[in-house]
């Protein structure tokens, strides 16, 4: 890989990414990817990119349900620049640093409200890889530029030509807090996941009881019982792998 700045690139909505993609490749920036979204940018023709599997030497595995998930990438992502430690211990497995993550998850949401959607189809929706990128990179935002937004392309354009080829730490906070308040789960009293403001789950162990209770939300009856099973066989299937 050519010197310069590394960007990961792991999209399930690929809006506009011919337009950042050919920008980073203009630039002279090195683009990592997995999957469908390397697919789409080799028939791009986007010079300079590499799938992860070229950089961890460990395959996509699982039918793709694995591709992220390796220490190359999440250390080259959290590694503090300025650490010597850090430094050092990338470089002894031949790593690298990642500067820029673009990434958004796959549709549960849509999925989820969509009546003729499978079981396995809402539970393939599930992102694994994808929520620990962008959580990675919030975290290390001294040094590293997370977009999980396809309406912030542009304005993450204009930064990097305003700064030389770089982002500020305001820009870079910036996007850190966006990533915080959208792909928040709330754990303080059990756990609960907001589809929307007006639908949400809570899961959360009895006080008083042995059992979980599972509580659904929402103005749509339908989907609030979808929901609800859905709920259920997610706790079931936790339980039966672990006791």
């Amino acid at each position: 890989m050519k010197s310069g700045f590394n960007a990961l690139i792991s999209v399930a909505d690929k809006s506009n990414l011919d337009k950042i993609a050919k920008y980073l490749e203009k630039i002279n920036c090195n683009i990592i990817s997995t999957g469908g979204t390397y697919d789409y940018l080799k028939d791009l023709n986007i010079t300079n990119l590499k799938r992860v599997s070229d950089i961890t030497n460990s395959p996509e595995i699982l039918d793709g349900r694995v591709k992220t998930l390796h220490p190359i990438i999440y250390g080259g992502i959290l590694a503090k620049r300025d650490n010597k430690k850090h430094i050092s211990e990338i470089e002894d497995m031949s790593g690298i640093l990642i500067d820029i993550v673009i990434c958004n998850l796959y549709p549960f949401e849509k999925t989820l409200k969509n009546p003729d959607s499978t079981h396995q189809e809402i539970i393939e929706m599930i992102d694994i890889g994808g929520p620990a990128l962008l959580r990675s990179s919030a975290k290390n935002y001294l040094s590293v530029t997370a977009v999980c937004d396809i309406n912030d392309y542009k304005n993450f354009v204009n930064e990097m030509n305003s700064n030389k080829g770089n982002t500020s730490i305001q820009f870079r906070e910036k996007m850190a807090k966006k990533i915080e308040t959208e792909y928040e789960i709330d754990k303080l009293d059990g756990i609960k996941i907001s589809i929307d403001e007006n639908t949400w789950s809570l899961i959360r162990k009895s006080n008083t009881e042995d059992i979980i209770r599972i509580s659904t939300e929402s103005n749509d009856r339908q989907l609030l019982e979808k929901i609800q099973s859905e709920m259920i066989k997610k706790v079931e299937c936790c339980y039966e792998e672990i006791k």
